[in-house]
């Protein structure tokens, strides 16, 4: 198995094993990086993760939607708040937010307004937000 490979399963395994929340009103976040900008996500909220595919532009479609993109034999409109150059999709229905960095998934309180990482504490973000360019 290549180095690649290795990693490509560990990212697998990573989001095929669900992290228990041992606390009441605990819940699971995918922190991710869009452009400069770090953020958490609840897993709940999400339908999917792909790496990104190419994307087609739409003349006229605002400036936080990139255009549409092929993900899973479906098409789908795909959103930005500031990617740099998109490595990832995450999904939520019929739509994807390009980001250029999938970090980590973290347990936090679903009250809180940043969730503690390793590196530091992330913004929550609610997905309806990030999707409806809110």
């Amino acid at each position: 198995m290549t180095e690649l490979e290795a990693l490509q399963r560990e990212f697998d395994e990573a989001f095929a094993g669900a992290i228990a929340p041992d606390e009441p009103g605990a819940t699971q976040y995918l922190t991710l990086r869009v452009g400069q900008q770090r953020i958490a996500v609840r897993v709940a909220d999400l339908s999917g993760v792909r790496r990104a595919s190419p994307i087609t532009a739409l003349p006229g479609s605002g400036a936080r939607c990139l255009g549409l993109a092929l993900v899973d034999g479906r098409i789908v409109r795909v959103h930005t708040s500031g990617c740099d150059e998109p490595r990832f999709f995450v999904l939520r229905d019929a739509a994807a937010l390009a980001v250029d960095e999938l970090c980590d998934v973290v347990v936090a309180q679903e009250d809180v307004d940043w969730v503690p990482t390793q590196s530091g504490r992330v913004e929550r973000i609610a997905a309806a937000d990030l999707f409806e360019g809110k």
